[in-house]
């Protein structure tokens, strides 16, 4: 009778884990969704990923956050088990809200750069740190901008072939630095050239130079623009660095040797 009576307290048993387990999963699933609703709901009002044009953060963003909706139910409902008195604001906190926020604005650096405009105020910097012909400390200004070119036309030996005529047009595209102005009426009436927002079309585009911002897709990164200057640096003669890593490696020679008296 006891071992019947344990049986079926533990069937019992195990019937309302089941249960529990069940309704904890019903609300951790309610809540990712409530959850991910939230999540568009600022996509849409705050505007924190492009939903326009080309969608690059977001479209990297959304099976992520889909594939986290799918699993993460399961998972805190097994490894997070709630009672009645927290259940009811434990599973959407403002600070996950928060930390959703700052990784969409990590995808959306995949739409493009924040652009900040300088105030009125300047501040002359003293420049970056360097050392003149007389050894003596001084402040170089570097340059804080730059320009770059939206299109500038590639000079090239030939016009190239012509759509009606199927004949190469060998004329030169510039006359010394200037492009020819007949040239750019044949490019947009005869070439056809531009694209319907007037850009380029990709297969034109080598009728542009490759530095200018239309040959790099309008990539506005200022890692592809920003000059790169390698400034040499100064060092000491190699005799001192050669002896400064003889006393280095000394030093280390008489410190294991009085590590092997102790453990000897």
């Amino acid at each position: 009778m006891l071992q019947a009576a344990y049986g079926n307290a533990s069937r019992a048993m195990k019937l309302i884990l089941k249960g529990n387990e069940a309704k904890r999963l019903e609300q951790t699933e309610r809540a990712a969704r409530d959850l991910a609703n939230r999540v568009n709901r600022m996509i849409r009002d705050e505007n924190l990923l492009e939903r326009d044009f080309d969608q690059y953060g977001l479209h990297a963003f959304k099976p992520l956050l889909d594939k986290a909706r799918q699993e993460a139910p399961p998972w805190a409902a097994k490894n997070s088990p709630l009672d009645e008195s927290t259940k009811a604001n434990a599973y959407a906190p403002d600070a996950l809200v928060e930390a959703l926020r700052l990784i969409m604005r990590e995808f959306a650096k995949l739409d493009g750069y924040n652009v900040w405009r300088r105030s009125g105020d300047t501040k002359r910097l003293p420049g970056k740190y360097s050392i003149d012909d007389e050894g003596e400390e001084q402040h170089v200004p570097t340059l804080q901008s730059w320009i770059v070119p939206v299109r500038v036309w590639a000079p090239l030996e030939s016009w190239g072939t012509d759509p009606e005529t199927v004949e190469e047009i060998a004329k030169a595209t510039h006359d010394g630095e200037d492009v020819l102005p007949e040239y750019l009426d044949w490019l947009k009436d005869r070439a056809d050239v531009f694209d319907e927002d007037g850009t380029v079309k990709r297969a034109h585009i080598f009728s542009v130079e490759p530095d200018c911002l239309e040959a790099l897709d309008l990539n506005l990164s200022a890692s592809r623009h920003k000059p790169c200057e390698f400034d040499p640096s100064e060092h000491p003669p190699p005799q001192e660095l050669i002896a400064e890593l003889d006393a280095i490696y000394s030093d280390i020679r008489q410190r294991l040797g009085r590590l092997m008296e102790l453990v000897q």
